[in-house]
């Protein structure tokens, strides 16, 4: 196998799959420790992870990071990525009906975060709007385009991927939702481009169900 094939699959299965690998035996490791102080290991593990795939696509893989999405911020990224959020919340709206077919809602969930401290949760929403975004949209994405010569073969998968590495956290029928509620962002992506929009749109999507909608104004979702 050419050595740089075994690094691209190395580098994308690490993107991909690193976070279901940590939160998956998180769970079980730290059980005893309380849901706290798992939560910040899983968050400082998160890091970690993205810093490790940056590292190794600069390092092992010669990779530009400007040709995995990080340029240079521009303004044009921050309204993209408040187009890309209300782009959400209508999707979810309207995605609905096929959550309570399918059973796939997130109250559990938030609930069970429900215990944890704001400024925790936080964090959390800023971890996984920049790091899920970086490794799946940034790295994994355009490693994959690069790869197969088709951007929407990489989509389908990262997509894939990513609504599956929910399941530890979320459960099946939410990662379901999730990979549902992603088809046409991912088409945004791959006709923008631009990872900070979507990082900004993570991050307030998330802000909104994890501590606007049930902290603020105390609704359940």
């Amino acid at each position: 196998m050419h050595s740089k094939l075994r690094l691209d699959i190395f580098g994308v299965s690490l993107a991909l799959f690193g976070p279901t690998l940590i939160a998956g035996p998180l769970s079980y490791l730290c059980r005893d420790a309380g849901p706290l102080a798992c939560g910040l290991a899983g968050q400082a593990l998160l890091w970690a992870l993205l810093w490790s795939v940056l590292a190794f696509a600069r390092l092992a893989q010669g990779v530009r990071l400007s040709s995995l999405g990080f340029t240079r911020f521009g303004m044009s990224s921050l309204r993209w990525g408040l187009a890309i959020c209300v782009l959400g919340y209508l999707i979810s709206i309207v995605q609905m009906p096929i959550q309570k077919y399918l059973g796939a809602g997130f109250q559990s969930g938030i609930e069970r975060m429900g215990a944890l401290p704001t400024w925790y949760l936080a964090v959390a929403v800023l971890t996984a709007g920049i790091v899920e975004e970086a490794l799946y949209r940034g790295y994994a994405f355009h490693r994959l385009a690069e790869r197969f010569g088709n951007a929407y073969l990489a989509g389908a998968v990262v997509l894939t991927a990513f609504g599956a590495a929910h399941i530890p956290s979320w459960g099946f029928g939410a990662s379901i939702g999730i990979t549902i509620a992603g088809f046409i962002p991912m088409l945004v992506f791959i006709w923008r481009r631009d990872l900070y929009a979507f990082m900004i749109a993570h991050v307030l999507l998330d802000a909104t169900g994890l501590i606007l909608v049930p902290r603020v104004f105390g609704l359940k979702q």
